[in-house]
C-alpha cells in the first residue's frame, strides 16, 4: 500500500506517545472527516501491520500503537537509528491518567504554537524516571518552551500533575506538593529553576477545588502552584487561557477568581 504524509505523522505522534485513541487521531489528523473515515484509514492501517489496535472492552473506543511494519516505515522515510523508535507492546495499566497525559501535551503544543514560542521538550514520567532517580517526586510530565520578549529569551519550565480522582485529595496536599516544597528546598535544581511552577489538573472544578483546598496547608509560597480543571481546559484548548486557581486569588478574597499562568 501507498502510505501518505498524513500516515507517517500518524505514526511519528504515536511512536512519540506510545498509545493513541481513535478520537484523539481524529482531533489532531482528520478534524473535518467522520469518524466512519477514520476507522477506515485506522484499520487499512493496522490490517497492513503499521498500527496495532487494542480495545480495552467492546463500549471502549480502540487503542493505538505503533505495530513492526511501522517502525521501518518511520526508519526508512526519516534514516532513524533503530534504537530511537520503540514497539512499545504493554497497555496501560491506569489508562485514564496515561490518556489524560497525552492530550494535555496536545493542548501544550498547540497552545504554545499559537503565541508562536518555541517548545523545546514534553517528558512524561516513564521517561522521566531515568532522569531524575536521586528525586523523591517524578512529575507526570515535565514541559519546556521558550518565551520571547521584546529581545530576551526566557526559558520556562512546567511541572504537569493529572489527578485522576482515585484518591482522597488529602493526599496530593500531603505527600505529592510537600514532596515539591521538600525538593526544593534540597536544593534540587530542577525545582529551582527561576521560570518553575507545577500545573495540576483534574478532571472538574469540583475535584480541582478539593485538591487546591486540601494542598493550602503544605504551600508556603516557595513555588507556585496552578490548578485547573480538563473540562475548561478542553473548552478553551489553550494551556495560558484564565482557567487557574492559584494561591493568587485568596489575595482578591475569592478562590473562584481564575488567573492564567503567564499573568
Amino acid at each position: 500500500m501507498r502510505l501518505t504524509k498524513r500516515d507517517f505523522d500518524i505514526m511519528w505522534r504515536i511512536d512519540q506517545c506510545r498509545w493513541l485513541s481513535t478520537t484523539q487521531i481524529k482531533r489532531e489528523f482528520f478534524t473535518e472527516s467522520s469518524m466512519q473515515a477514520v476507522n477506515k484509514r485506522l484499520k487499512i492501517l493496522t490490517d497492513a501491520g503499521y498500527l496495532y489496535a487494542h480495545q480495552p472492552s467492546p463500549t471502549e473506543e480502540c487503542y493505538f500503537r505503533l505495530a513492526r511494519l511501522g517502525k521501518t516505515a518511520l526508519m526508512n522515510y526519516s534514516d532513524t537509528d533503530n534504537d530511537q523508535i520503540q514497539l512499545v507492546r504493554n497497555f496501560p495499566k491506569q489508562l485514564k491518567h496515561f490518556s489524560s497525559i497525552n492530550d494535555i501535551r496536545w493542548f501544550c503544543e498547540k497552545s504554545i504554537a499559537q503565541i508562536d514560542e518555541q517548545m523545546k521538550f514534553f517528558f512524561c514520567d516513564y521517561e522521566l524516571k531515568g532522569l531524575l532517580q536521586s528525586s523523591t517526586i517524578i512529575p507526570d510530565a515535565l514541559l519546556c518552551f521558550e518565551q520571547k520578549n521584546e529581545s530576551k529569551i526566557t526559558e520556562m519550565l512546567f511541572a504537569i500533575e493529572y489527578d485522576a480522582g482515585t484518591e482522597n485529595p488529602r493526599y496530593f496536599g500531603r505527600d505529592k506538593v510537600k514532596k515539591y516544597h521538600e525538593e526544593y528546598a534540597d536544593g534540587n535544581a530542577l525545582f529551582q529553576h527561576s521560570y518553575f511552577k507545577i500545573l495540576v489538573f483534574a478532571d472538574t472544578r469540583q475535584r480541582v477545588l478539593s485538591l487546591f483546598k486540601s494542598s493550602l496547608p503544605f504551600l508556603d509560597g516557595s513555588l507556585s502552584f496552578y490548578f485547573a480543571a480538563l473540562d475548561d481546559l478542553q473548552q478553551s484548548q489553550n494551556i495560558f487561557d484564565r482557567i487557574y486557581i492559584s494561591q493568587r486569588c485568596l489575595k482578591h478574597g475569592n478562590e473562584n477568581i481564575l488567573c492564567a499562568i503567564l499573568d
